[in-house]
């Protein structure tokens, strides 16, 4: 593998549930790995809205990191998982049967660089000699890499240290590291005592953008239609729920109240929903995001995460093309949906 960065501690990142073999579709059941992260389809697994609108049994396994999550998608152990576009390129790059179909946002001001207050880090030059805590194979890792090439740091200049979540609370508490490269609701928890130099909102306007995202095995969602279709028109219904709605979303709301469930009560849910930018419908539909093929920006963010990656070994091999990981079908079937319940022709 080749390396950039001495990697000073190292931590395999497991599972926090034991997770069964696949679902045959006959069964109407499926297992969906995620990692929970402050976003409005918490609410729709909170409150059994993906149960009840696809009628399946529906098994959620949580993960620390999206790298356990799409882990567990790529050994055949769950038919759909949540991650980080890093944690995705790193696996559609083994060639995997598998379709990204659903941004669920861009990572802005969700995502960032955190010093501690006793660091005494008041800008970048001043990570040398510093240590820093980050997911490996996450969209954190990649952002942190990015971030300390642009600023010229060497292999030798910093100390990086992979760990979850939950180990960075433990270090940064402890003074175990300086600063660490996460996102919310771990990222909420720092700023009481840390501040962000540099949002992954910055790098992706630098040229290395970043985003979460549903990846279903193509398999099973080609003989699953009926689950995809009332899928989709849940994630949309919820994001527009929450985009309509945004000032009904208080700290004792029912949404609110579902979310926290899964993100513990230290979660300042109200204030980071407000800083996710979710992408509409329209928007994933275009070129900007799973529409334009190759040139779509989800295949070119892919296509760049990988070619960077790859600097760094890790990534099996650049595709020369990542659409083909790519689908469009079941957003414009959520489209669809939308349109048949307003009473618009079908196109």
């Amino acid at each position: 593998m080749k390396a950039f960065f001495r990697v000073v501690a190292a931590c395999v990142v497991a599972a926090l549930s034991v997770v069964p073999a696949p679902a045959r579709s006959q069964d109407k059941t499926v297992s969906i790995s995620y990692v929970p992260v402050t976003a409005p389809w918490l609410f729709a697994l909170g409150s059994g809205a993906f149960s009840r609108e696809t009628g399946y049994t529906i098994s959620w396994f949580p993960y620390e990191t999206g790298a356990g999550s799409m882990d567990a998608l790529h050994q055949g152990k769950v038919q759909i998982a949540y991650s980080g576009s890093t944690q995705i390129t790193v696996v559609m790059s083994k060639g995997a049967e598998e379709d990204l179909f659903w941004i669920a946002k861009e990572t802005d001001i969700t995502e960032g660089l955190v010093v501690h207050s006793r660091s005494g880090i008041e800008e970048p030059r001043q990570l040398r000699g510093k240590r820093i805590a980050t997911p490996f194979w996450s969209t954190h890792h990649f952002h942190l890499l990015f971030a300390l090439d642009q600023f010229n740091i060497t292999e030798n200049e910093i100390d990086i240290y992979d760990m979850r979540p939950s180990e960075i609370l433990a270090a940064w508490r402890t003074g175990g590291i300086d600063a660490a490269y996460i996102g919310i609701p771990t990222l909420d928890r720092l700023l009481s005592s840390g501040r962000v130099l540099v949002w992954s909102g910055w790098l992706n306007r630098w040229g290395k953008p970043t985003f979460d995202g549903f990846v279903v095995r193509r398999d099973w969602s080609t003989a699953n239609p009926e689950f995809m279709r009332g899928f989709v028109k849940v994630l949309d219904a919820v994001n527009r729920n929450y985009a309509a709605n945004a000032d009904r979303w208080t700290g004792d709301s029912r949404e609110i109240q579902t979310i926290v469930k899964f993100l513990g009560p230290h979660s300042n849910v109200v204030t980071s929903l407000k800083m996710i930018k979710i992408p509409t419908l329209e928007e994933q539909l275009s070129i900007a995001w799973l529409g334009g093929g190759g040139v779509g920006g989800a295949a070119k963010t892919l296509q760049a995460t990988a070619q960077y990656l790859d600097r760094f070994g890790m990534v099996e091999k650049v595709l020369p093309d990542y659409s083909p990981y790519i689908t469009d079908r079941w957003a414009k079937a959520a489209l669809q949906a939308r349109q048949d319940a307003a009473g618009a022709p079908r196109r």
